[in-house]
């Protein structure tokens, strides 16, 4: 599986390599090593916590990618998910209902993101990558 190379990266504020990453960052790190792609660095806050800064960011991102319906992501598809209902994490599918994505705390993980009650009634959005 893809993903496994990248279980276990140490969360890092602002993290955009393998050394330690960010929600976005982990993002970012599988998007360079994938396919090549450099994604907008998207640092324009203070701390995760930062979420109102995250959310703007990802609104103003999110724009310039695919909007796909629910139950129509795949493989690389970018999740973005409420917390506090505050649209602010990020997630990449792996398979149906499994992301990769990362936690203060805990770093990169997979989680079944439409079972696992802390995730599955958070969904606010599936985009996919389009070349700008």
């Amino acid at each position: 599986m893809w993903s496994n190379k990248y279980i276990s990266i140490p969360f890092k504020e602002h993290g955009r390599s393998r050394e330690g990453v960010d929600c976005w960052g982990l993002a970012s790190v599988i998007y360079k090593e994938e396919f090549n792609v450099d994604l907008p660095l998207l640092t324009d806050y203070s701390t995760t916590k930062d979420r109102g800064a995250i959310a703007k960011l990802c609104n103003e991102e999110s724009k310039k990618w695919i909007n796909i319906p629910e139950g129509e992501e795949q493989p690389f598809d970018v999740l973005i998910f409420k917390i506090l209902n505050i649209p602010c994490h990020v997630g990449i599918v792996i398979s149906k209902g499994v992301m990769i994505h990362c936690e203060y705390g805990i770093g990169t993980h997979l989680t079944e993101y439409e079972k696992e009650f802390q995730w599955s009634k958070r969904l606010a959005g599936i985009y996919r990558y389009t070349k700008h």
